[in-house]
């Protein structure tokens, strides 16, 4: 695997990563928030 195509999965899994973590992290306050 080319180290260009290496680098780009990563900054993709880290995209797709930080996007679920935020979205875990607003529906748990969001949830406080309704409780």
């Amino acid at each position: 695997m080319c180290v260009r195509c290496f680098i780009e999965l990563i900054i993709v899994f880290t995209f797709v990563f930080t996007g679920q973590l935020l979205l875990l992290i607003c529906h748990v306050r969001f949830g406080a928030v309704k409780i």
